[in-house]
């Protein structure tokens, strides 16, 4: 990820106490022996005294290693903010956004699989510098001596060990052994210390990252059409990913619609082909478009067709200039509250004035009346939804119309942004209760 090497160029140049700095990137899998490569490359020169570990996913402070080496331990981490459950191994929670700094809430001595962790927020850290049970590699700075004392293999993926599952990752396997031999792990817990993680996070479930239970959408139809209907699919820049959404998409549905997958030059040349490919078969009545990071629910085509609205789209989040926006724009008569919170009381199909095009269900009728003309020549999905509902108003056709049926949309997303969020919702929680409301 070019913010990742960017974020290791400016640490390497900014440390004040290391006398020497190289970056060595080497990407590959599995995971294990990678690390193991870079340990090698790093025991073959004598001169080099520490190995930091970063992953490729995430931006680090300028003054990481000034950081870790002020901690003075043989192994020092900075916290990395990570989707993960808050409570792990016996009684394991939901997930949640937090860090990857874990301690153990059972008594010394407990087996393995009656073992209780629990990662910490930033509001759980001590004051000061401290000593964790584990955390993982992403930000991690490894005294040469440690290598040094330990056998091989530093690093080791155990799932079961006499027939027991015990899900030990690389990382963990690691610290468990250094922990064998007398380390300390030790964190910096100072906020300007968390590092940002990059992952690919649902927008339209934002919430889900610090609250128990998922959003439940109201609106609810028995119906399952027997309309005729092509899907087409459009990939963005990212052909994997697509991949990844139609997987997940086809492997929901108990449909097991065959689809079209169209992939040009960019998307809107994809969405202009798609509606051409659809009005030249003449023979099914409604268009189904889904871009490369959006998976609808299996029965969102029946849900929306059983409507007979001839031009929808489902709820969904998307980036807009780096931050989450709604997939809409709101009818300023229709609704007099904050449309970020629309979720929240949409129950029914509601007109807005348009729509992005990342789940959208269109009517033939409309498209063989105003073509593709309209397709704008920049953009995207987003751009495309409002240049349709434009030739649909100059046509004299009705705007379209947002159904409350959550789509979940997939883009990388930094979740220290999602921490920092779960952390003031804390801290409003503890005034509101401190005051006794």
């Amino acid at each position: 990820m070019a913010k990742t090497v960017e974020s290791l160029r400016r640490l390497a140049c900014a440390s004040a106490s290391a006398e020497r700095v190289g970056l060595l990137a080497m990407p590959g899998e599995p995971v294990e022996r990678v690390r193991h490569q870079l340990v090698d490359r790093f025991l073959s020169d004598a001169t080099w005294t520490h190995l930091f570990f970063g992953d490729a996913d995430q931006e680090f402070p300028e003054d990481t290693l000034d950081r870790l080496l002020a901690l003075d331990s043989a192994i020092a981490c900075l916290p990395v903010t990570i989707y993960a459950p808050r409570v792990a191994g016996k009684g394991r929670s939901g997930p949640g956004v937090t860090t990857n700094i874990w301690m153990h809430d059972s008594e010394a001595g407990t087996p393995a699989t009656e073992r209780v962790s629990r990662f910490l927020d930033p509001d759980e850290f001590p004051s000061g510098p401290f000593t964790c049970d584990g955390t993982g590699l992403a930000c991690c700075l490894i005294a040469r001596e440690v290598f040094e004392r330990m056998a091989k293999p530093f690093f080791s993926f155990k799932f079961r060990n006499e027939g027991k599952a015990i899900g030990v990752s690389e990382d963990a396997y690691f610290f468990n052994k250094a922990r064998e031999l007398g380390y300390h792990i030790k964190v910096d817990p100072s906020p300007e210390s968390v590092c940002e993680h990059y992952k690919e996070v649902d927008l339209t479930r934002l919430e889900d990252f610090f609250r128990d239970l998922p959003k439940r959408w109201p609106w609810r139809r028995d119906s399952k059409t027997n309309e005729s209907l092509f899907i087409a699919c459009l990939p963005e820049d990212n052909e994997i990913l697509h991949e990844t959404t139609l997987f997940l998409w086809m492997q929901q549905s108990q449909l097991k619609r065959p689809h079209e997958v169209f992939r040009t030059s960019n998307w809107l040349q994809s969405l202009k082909l798609s509606i051409r490919t659809f009005l030249a078969q003449q023979s099914e009545d409604w268009l189904l478009i889904i871009d490369g990071r959006t998976v609808p629910p299996d029965d969102f085509a029946d849900r929306v067709i059983s409507t007979s609205i001839p031009f929808a789209s489902g709820l969904f989040r998307e980036l807009v200039n780096g931050e989450p926006a709604n997939g809409f724009l709101l009818r300023p008569s229709e609704h007099d509250g904050d449309p970020a919170h629309v979720a929240d009381w949409l129950t029914e199909p509601l007109p807005v004035h348009w729509a992005s095009l990342r789940a959208t269900v269109i009517h033939r009728r409309l498209l063989e009346k105003i073509g593709t003309s309209w397709v704008p020549a920049h953009g995207g999905p987003r751009e495309a939804g409002s240049a349709l509902a434009e030739a649909l108003c100059r046509s004299g056709e009705d705007s379209p119309q947002l159904v409350p049926i959550g789509c979940s949309h997939l883009q990388p997303f930094g979740l220290r942004r999602l921490l920092d969020a779960k952390l003031a919702l804390k801290a409003e929680l503890r005034q509101r209760n401190g005051a006794g409301s």
